[in-house]
């Protein structure tokens, strides 16, 4: 992916390199033909690369402009476009959080129910010391009551 991007940047600025080359190939051409006239505020300009500015600073300039238009808004674009679809994402996430826990509950009891498994009662085991079986005679307290024995 790196490698990818690098290629990618790399010919993005090469292209605006050769755009600007011809760019200002093409202002020099056109600032010296008569068909071609720069009008300010009614007064002709003529810009002649050389003699009224200077290559480096027409260079420079318009590299620096393509560079923000070729490189730097779709940059920004597309992050917009991504922080917005994240919103979205979240949103619609937010938005549908009831249906999705009423969703996952009844997912929950239909699976549940979907596999029963019988359950198994645990074994008592006997404590130690303890013999099943009738009370001893005379205790007048029978195993499983609450009252007393009454004498007759």
């Amino acid at each position: 992916m790196k490698t990818a991007l690098r290629l990618f940047l790399l010919i993005a600025l090469l292209l605006a390199a050769l755009a600007t080359v011809a760019l200002v190939g093409a202002l020099q051409w056109l600032s010296t033909q008569d068909m071609v006239r720069l009008i300010i505020d009614g007064q002709p300009v003529h810009l002649r690369v050389g003699q009224d500015v200077s290559w480096l600073a027409v260079t420079a300039a318009i590299a620096l402009a393509m560079l923000l238009v070729f490189l730097i808004v779709p940059l920004i674009l597309l992050l917009a476009l991504g922080f917005s679809a994240a919103a979205g994402v979240l949103s619609l996430a937010a938005a549908l959080s009831p249906l999705l826990l009423m969703g996952a509950l009844a997912w929950w009891i239909f699976r549940r129910n979907a596999s029963p498994t019988p359950p198994t009662a645990p074994t008592p085991s006997a404590p130690q010391g303890y013999a099943p079986g009738p009370a001893p005679a005379g205790s007048g307290f029978a195993p499983g009551s609450i009252t007393p024995a009454t004498k007759d």
